[in-house]
């Protein structure tokens, strides 16, 4: 999706600007279908996607090397749970949305997913980006 395809579905785009640079965001989501419209609706709302991920060990591969500024991720992926990966995000301070199917997240019930501001899917495009522009504002 392209800047004029989000304005005629209603998204306002609103660039980040020369004077600084878009804010990273990494996805890590268990079907390539949500991995690959989460990387396509955040570069169209001018976010710089630095991974769009299926699996918890191609994440940490690009961990190794990269830190995003904020991140979109599920509870669970095609190669397990998504703890680990939550816990090196909250170690590192990035910010995390949890975009899942799974069951509201909450800190008492899961102490490091719960961390991250619980986004059930699916879930309209205001909605997704207004929590990834807030955990980027807590960064």
């Amino acid at each position: 999706m392209n800047v004029h395809q989000s304005a005629a579905k209603g998204l306002h785009y609103k660039p980040w600007g020369d004077h600084r640079r878009s804010p990273v965001v990494m996805v890590l989501q268990n079907e390539r279908f949500y991995a690959d419209f989460l990387e396509d609706m955040l570069a169209a709302m001018g976010f710089s996607v630095g991974g769009a991920f299926c699996r918890c060990s191609d994440t940490e591969e690009w961990l190794r090397s990269e830190s995003p500024d904020v991140a979109v991720i599920d509870a669970e992926v095609q190669d397990g749970r998504c703890r680990d990966i939550a816990g090196t995000l909250r170690a590192r301070g990035v910010p995390f949305v949890v975009y899942s199917t799974m069951p509201i997240i909450e800190p008492v019930s899961d102490r490091v997913l719960g961390h991250g501001t619980f986004l059930k899917k699916p879930s309209s495009r205001r909605k997704m980006l207004a929590a990834v522009r807030a955990a980027v504002a807590r960064r």
